[in-house]
């Protein structure tokens, strides 16, 4: 009886293939189940990332990690959420969680998740839980006090980034503030922050509660009003801060322009103004024109000859949906104004098409060329990037995914030619 030829693949080119499929779910669960060899790489990525969002799902993954205590060493990124405001055995048991889980680099505590209701012994271990933890995010809850918030970031020795998105806490009278030690975060370098009117989230660096060394910066505002209370954290990062990024959320509209200066802010040499590209619930269109306050601000700064790019961010539906054009002339002014300031500067528009354009050429050509009629004249370049999808994590403050990109080299002595 004839008896095909049996070949051996390596298990090394096995896992080769396995780990290209890091970020196909499905397939990954087919491969999981697929033959006994490639069931512990397979579940290496699938649990990688683990979002437990209610009690429920909290329940069958202790389970999980209780009858099979290898899978809790594949974690790296762990979100945990809460879908209503109630009390759950996930207030109380998500530290001990923690605790089980060593290898978790990436922790985000969600919605309606009380971190100071955990119990008096984890309070204590905080050093211990946190160690080990790089990238924090605290998202839609509550925090306790400034102390309770000061305690937690201390604990997190190894953070290097920390993103405050309307966290809750409660401020001391000003003369308890002088009986909250400073800490130390030598780690931490990127910070997101959401500051409201009833949390003065920046106070805490204002204050100089939190001394750590701030290269990266993104300020989320409901209003371009809020930025006016944020200049004491720019002034207290003024020495270390490279790069800001600027949102606005608000459809409200500031009726006078922004007044005042910025602080020097030497090092900061790349700015980026844009909206929340992948938030559904923000109207449309998305407002555009509290960009030009931001530009007009950039304009009168001292230290804008140190700057090297500016970044716009945009979105093709809101353009098609204005009732009105949008304000191209303002914004050729505005850049126009910094470009003759900073011959250096370079200006990046990125477009996230939402609307499938089919001719994209002829409609950045015309955004790269028409729109901006006396940028044209002076030396600088204008990238113009466009996309079907938004990265928030690829590049700080986001950018988009493999996009088709066109280069403008502006020079009145000669032609502009966009590179493709």
């Amino acid at each position: 009886m004839f008896r095909p030829p049996y070949y051996h693949v390596p298990q090394e080119l096995c896992d080769e293939v396995i780990d290209y499929l890091w970020d196909d779910v499905p397939t990954l669960q087919a491969c999981a189940v697929a033959c006994h060899g490639w069931v512990w790489r397979a579940q290496r990525h699938i649990f990688r990332s683990v979002a437990i969002n209610n009690a429920a799902r909290f329940e069958r993954f202790s389970r999980l990690i209780k009858t099979k205590p290898r899978i809790a060493t594949y974690v790296r990124v762990l979100t945990i959420a809460k879908a209503r405001r109630s009390k759950t055995k996930l207030d109380r048991a998500w530290p001990e969680l923690l605790q089980t889980l060593r290898g978790v680099e990436d922790l985000t505590l969600g919605r309606w998740v009380e971190v100071f209701s955990m119990q008096e012994v984890f309070k204590q271990n905080l050093p211990a839980l946190f160690q080990r933890i790089r990238v924090l995010r605290l998202t839609n809850t509550s925090v306790g006090d400034v102390a309770d918030l000061v305690c937690l970031l201390s604990a997190c020795s190894a953070m290097h980034t920390l993103h405050l998105d309307n966290t809750r806490m409660v401020w001391p009278n000003w003369d308890q503030v002088d009986s909250i030690p400073s800490v130390d975060s030598p780690q931490l370098h990127t910070l997101s922050l959401t500051p409201t009117h009833a949390v003065p989230i920046t106070d805490i660096w204002a204050e100089g509660l939190i001394r750590a060394t701030i290269r990266r910066l993104e300020l989320e505002l409901i209003t371009p009003d809020l930025f006016l209370s944020c200049r004491p954290v720019l002034r207290a990062m003024e020495n270390t801060l490279e790069e800001l990024v600027i949102s606005v959320t608000g459809t409200k509209l500031r009726r006078r322009p922004l007044s005042g200066t910025l602080p020097p802010m030497k090092r900061l040499r790349r700015i980026h103004l844009r909206v929340k590209m992948l938030d559904a619930k923000q109207p449309i269109p998305r407002q555009y024109e509290w960009m030009l306050g931001f530009l007009r601000l950039l304009r009168i700064w001292e230290s804008n000859s140190h700057l090297s790019e500016v970044v716009l961010s945009w979105r093709t539906s809101d353009l098609a949906s204005m009732k009105t054009s949008p304000p191209w002339d303002e914004f050729d002014f505005g850049m126009a104004k910094l470009a003759k300031a900073n011959d250096k500067l370079r200006f990046t528009l990125n477009v996230l098409d939402d609307t499938g354009i089919q001719n994209q050429w002829i409609y950045m050509v015309g955004l790269g060329l028409h729109a901006f009629p006396s940028l044209r004249k002076l030396r600088t370049t204008l990238a113009v990037n466009m996309g079907s999808s938004w990265d928030e994590h690829e590049t700080f403050g986001g950018s988009l995914r493999n996009p088709k990109q066109w280069a403008f080299h502006f020079d009145p002595q000669t032609v502009s030619v966009p590179k493709v």
